[in-house]
């Protein structure tokens, strides 16, 4: 996923109480942090606004097996930020001073190093007040409000956020969703009817035994190939495991359990172990992969597996409320999915136990039981 920068250009007043800043961060990703960095090493006067209380987003946020082509066009300050993660892990002892694969507060880390060396002002804990976080001047953006009442000014303000709360509040055009096939002449464009690796391969009654539709399946029609919809690409936690034994927290079993809800799985695994001739391995439903010091970066794998699919639809023009709801709604689901795979009897005892080798990592997202923030 790319996070978007757009500049915009204020007026040079300040009002009132309002903190004056030459440019104005707002989104702490990773895109944000080096955007304010680089901004702060030209001189400018620079602040960070992280609505949260974490910087540095998907990267410090649980992606550490960092997606890379050729790593030869690699370069400028994501090349600087992979150095200082070769640094941390003393790769020069290997012949090779870059690292591409780090842990999640290491990133953390990294992040907060850079801003502090360039001098950033970083606020936290403060999301954009919600409807009435803008004050323009004719087309102008001039200050912004925080939900504790603080206002910025600044002569330009970037949106960093994955959300673009603020480039939406200032007025700016948008949208989302997938466009049609027709529309730029893209044919992998719109609705997809064949994804083979998000999509049963076998074949499972999506029926229980009173003919209702089990858990997890949406009784809505597809629509044709290539056609425009308003529904997003599905989310979920990118999960930090650990498999050494003094660093490791048993999956949780979340609030509100129901083994249930996990019934098209244990079907999956069934049908899948019968057409194989054997039990298929955890990894083909979780992609676990290696990252330093006995950690694994775990992202989603297969047809049924750690993305809540339909989950996210409400979430990118949802209010701060409806996001909570919609977070903690995919917490609940993945939580319930970590802790069918490692405990339930319907899921064969190779698997069980494949999984069990892992667990939390107990020295990541401290703040968060260990879940990614």
């Amino acid at each position: 996923m790319r996070s978007i920068v757009i500049l915009l250009s204020s007026a040079l007043l300040c009002h009132g109480a309002a903190q004056k800043f030459e440019v104005l961060v707002y989104g702490g990703t990773a895109g944000g942090v080096i955007a304010a960095v680089s901004a702060a090493r030209e001189g400018l006067k620079t602040a960070l606004i992280e609505p949260g209380h974490h910087v540095g987003g998907m990267v410090s946020g649980g992606l550490g097996f960092t997606d890379f082509g050729k790593k030869e066009v690699i370069g400028g300050y994501a090349l600087e930020f992979y150095a200082r993660v070769g640094q941390h892990y003393q790769m020069s002892r290997y012949g090779n001073p870059i690292a591409w694969y780090h842990e999640p507060h290491v990133a953390e880390d990294i992040f907060r190093q850079m801003l502090r060396e360039a001098h950033v002002t970083l606020f936290e804990h403060h999301p954009l007040r919600e409807k009435t976080g803008v004050r323009k001047e004719g087309t102008r953006l001039v200050e912004i409000i925080l939900d504790d009442g603080d206002t910025f000014a600044a002569d330009i303000f970037m949106d960093s956020s994955y959300e673009g709360d603020l480039m939406a509040q200032a007025g700016i055009s948008y949208t989302y969703g997938r466009e049609s096939s027709e529309q730029y002449g893209e044919s992998l464009a719109g609705v997809r009817g064949k994804t083979p690796l998000h999509q049963f391969l076998v074949n499972i009654s999506p029926y229980d035994d009173q003919h209702r539709l089990l858990p997890e399946i949406s009784a809505e029609k597809l629509l044709p190939g290539g056609s425009a919809d308003k529904k997003i690409q599905s989310y979920n936690y990118r999960m930090c495991f650990s498999e050494v034994p003094e660093n490791m927290v048993p999956f949780p079993k979340p609030d509100g359990y129901d083994p249930h809800r996990y019934e098209l799985l244990a079907r999956l695994i069934d049908a899948r172990t019968k057409a194989e001739g054997k039990v298929p391995s955890i990894k083909t439903f979780l992609k676990i992969d290696p990252i330093p010091n006995g950690k694994a970066d775990v992202n989603n794998n297969g047809a049924f597996s750690t993305d809540y699919i339909g989950g996210s639809y409400d979430y990118p023009e949802g209010d701060y409320r409806t996001r909570e709801r919609v977070a903690k709604a995919h917490r609940d689901y993945q939580a319930g999915l970590l802790y069918f795979l490692s405990n339930d009897p319907k899921v064969p005892d190779s698997m069980r136990n494949e999984l069990n080798h892992w667990a939390l990592a107990k020295d990541e997202f401290v703040d968060t039981d260990h879940w990614p923030n």
